[in-house]
């Protein structure tokens, strides 16, 4: 949880399903969570590369396409 909040993100490696991960983050509006973003797929290809470069897509892509007064918690 810690990790998860200094990064703004969390990581799963099959803790549901096995051989499925995901990176997801919070969508907040002022401090109250309204909803969240998650992108699965076949952990084999969630390597810690791969994790930075979709934190880094999620973070530059996503904040434009929210509606005036959300935001993501990763920055």
């Amino acid at each position: 949880m810690h990790a998860a909040r200094r990064k703004g993100y969390a990581v799963e490696h099959g803790e549901n399903e096995p051989d499925v991960a995901c990176i997801g983050t919070v969508v907040v509006r002022g401090s109250t969570p309204v909803g969240a973003l998650s992108i699965t797929t076949l952990a084999s290809r969630m390597t810690p590369e791969r994790e930075a470069e979709l934190a880094g897509i999620i973070a530059r892509e996503v904040p434009p396409l929210l509606p005036e007064g959300l935001h993501l918690l990763l920055q």
